[in-house]
């Protein structure tokens, strides 16, 4: 079983409009509401791909209620812990035709030590058949930002694999604990190896190999357009994303991560996990809003995407 934990779920107003323009009434050609948030994405779209999922984090108030029959509905078992204060609203304007967004994302909830000390617990007595846990997102207030190093150290002394995405200091901090992949994009890895900018693709291959000699698994680096890098300790990978029309860039990496996590829950190649985490994330695009990617995609793509680079890696 994989789990997702999402400690700042949020509840995607997806608006979609003719003209987005400020200081005008606008009229809303359509309106859905998506349970969200990095590790809910996840387990979003493993469930499209029939693999047994569960997810775990905070959620409150009527917001929260909602967005749990949401996850129902969809058929992921959600098992969250409630929480005081209301899960957040975020909202996504979305104009049409052109697919251009505005992203407006609340803080979330003040999660109390009671609350807290709940999953903690929970982490502790972790059930013996889940194999990978990812964490993901943004914290809630009250939650310190060592809490995913935290997590991790406890759940990987039980020879559990860690997945984490997410950014900043809880990022950090998190990779400090070794976890078994992350998935950066180029902007936190900078963040994570103490630069502005890497220059080109041989810089990016070396800050990832120099965080995978400091311990983490698997670094997949996130490359937009220009696909992704995997990198372990024996090979670095550049892999190519096919050109589509994208719509929404809404959960695109957290699908990506969920592709990874496919592919290596199946103990497939290093080849073939890059291919699965970039059809994934690039299927997600397709879609509007936070739909996430359709399964008939992902299976559309996996034959476009191009292994552009394989060497051994003589950087660890």
């Amino acid at each position: 079983m994989i789990l997702s934990v999402t400690l700042n779920p949020s509840l995607d107003y997806v608006l979609q409009v003719n003209n987005l323009a400020l200081e005008e009434t606008q009229r809303a050609q359509g309106a859905s509401f998506y349970a969200s948030g990095k590790g809910i994405n996840v387990s979003r779209m493993l469930v499209r791909f029939s693999v047994q999922t569960s997810s775990w984090g905070f959620v409150g108030g009527l917001n929260g209620d909602r967005l749990l029959r949401i996850l129902e509905d969809e058929g992921i078992d959600s098992r969250f812990i409630p929480c005081n204060d209301e899960t957040r609203i975020n909202v996504i304007v979305t104009e049409l035709p052109t697919y251009k967004q505005l992203r407006i994302s609340a803080k979330g909830p003040n999660i109390s030590g009671e609350e807290l000390d709940k999953l903690y617990k929970r982490i502790k007595n972790l059930p013996e058949e889940i194999e990978f846990v990812t964490f993901g997102g943004s914290l809630p207030q009250g939650v310190s930002s060592d809490i995913y190093k935290n997590l991790i150290e406890i759940i990987q002394s039980k020879n559990v694999k860690c997945v984490l995405d997410t950014s900043n200091e809880p990022l950090t901090l998190g990779i400090q604990a070794k976890p078994y992949l992350i998935k950066p994009n180029l902007h936190e890895l900078c963040q994570i190896i103490g630069t502005e900018k890497l220059r080109d693709l041989e810089e990016i291959k070396v800050a990832a190999a120099q965080i995978v000699k400091s311990g983490v698994k698997n670094v997949v680096v996130s490359l937009a357009k220009d696909g992704a890098i995997f990198v372990n300790e024996n090979k670095i990978i550049h892999a190519l994303a096919p050109n589509v029309e994208v719509k929404s860039k809404v959960g695109a990496g957290d699908s990506m991560v969920a592709g990874l996590i496919y592919a290596l829950h199946r103990n497939m190649s290093e080849e073939d996990t890059i291919i699965y985490g970039i059809a994934f994330g690039t299927a997600a695009v397709l879609t509007p809003g936070t739909e996430l990617a359709y399964k008939s995609d992902v299976e559309k793509l996996m034959g476009n995407i191009e292994i552009a680079s394989i060497e051994e890696n003589n950087y660890v």
